[in-house]
């Protein structure tokens, strides 16, 4: 008897603390557990029906959609003379970082006024001029640390080139804008053969008159009439093809800067309170200039 009391008192105490965990209710799955860890999850609490927290995704460009991915890779140098009304005169600069790992095709790209809407895109050009000879052109690519002038007018060769150690002969018998950069060598540096059956004290004399990228095609002076050695050094050598023989081999013949020319009559950019675009192929914008 003594024993059916204490089962029946036994079960009493485990209803009542049954009843007072909720009962029925005590094992509802909606209260917060731990999501499995990683790499299952992400280790956070979350609540059943609850949707889980989005991880937004990283940008890495940090350009806006009309920034082209150039646009810390090339850049405008200031307004040039872009407030000209001479066509001939009428350029900008364009330079490329000097921390760019690559070089950078600039063909197909745009300049573009923002104000008027007026447009123009850089086409082709000549990596090594060569005088008397069809010049194939190709896309220009800006160097690390290069950089283009970009012409309004026409270009008295005919085409956009690139410069070398040479082409400062060019600025001799036609101009340019800006002047081109004179760095050929001095005749008086070459190496010449001298002495017997070489260039005599009188023509080394005459040599060491000559400036530099100062070209010699017409006749030597009467006192060479009967030099034929020295006759046949200066037709062949001073001057710019002569140069780019000698030279084009050297390990600093070519240098990075571009001259670029656009073929128009008249001028592109406003005197004044003009913006200049410069558009990559794609139409997004590289920089751009406002004076």
């Amino acid at each position: 008897m003594d024993l059916l009391k204490f089962v029946i008192f036994a079960i009493g105490v485990l209803w009542v603390f049954w009843f007072a965990s909720g009962g029925p209710q005590g094992g509802r799955t909606d209260d917060p557990f731990i999501n499995p860890p990683p790499p299952l999850g992400m280790g956070e609490t979350y609540q059943v029906g609850t949707p889980k927290p989005v991880v937004p995704k990283e940008t890495t460009t940090g350009k806006t959609p009309d920034e082209s991915l150039f646009k810390s890779s090339v850049s405008f140098y200031g307004k040039g003379t872009a407030s000209l009304t001479d066509s001939a005169k009428e350029y900008m600069e364009i330079r490329a970082g000097r921390e760019n790992t690559a070089p950078v095709n600039i063909s197909g790209w745009t300049l573009k006024s923002a104000i008027t809407g007026g447009s123009v895109t850089i086409g082709n050009g000549v990596y090594l001029p060569i005088s008397g000879s069809v010049n194939a052109e190709q896309p220009i690519y800006l160097s690390p640390g290069g950089k283009a002038y970009i012409a309004t007018g026409r270009s008295p060769k005919g085409y956009s080139f690139r410069l070398n150690l040479c082409t400062g002969y060019f600025e001799e018998f036609q101009d340019f804008t800006p002047t081109l950069p004179k760095k050929c060598p001095y005749p008086r540096d070459e190496e010449v053969s001298v002495g017997v059956n070489g260039i005599t004290d009188a023509c080394m004399d005459y040599l060491e008159s000559i400036g530099r990228c100062e070209a010699r095609l017409g006749a030597l002076p009467l006192q060479f009439s009967n030099d034929p050695v020295c006759q046949e050094y200066v037709a062949k050598s001073v001057h710019y093809a002569g140069c780019v023989d000698t030279h084009k081999a050297d390990a600093d013949f070519y240098s990075t800067e571009w001259r670029v020319y656009l073929g128009r009559d008249q001028e592109l950019w406003k005197m004044e309170r003009e913006t200049i675009l410069l558009l990559d192929a794609s139409g997004k914008t590289v920089d751009s200039v406002s004076y």
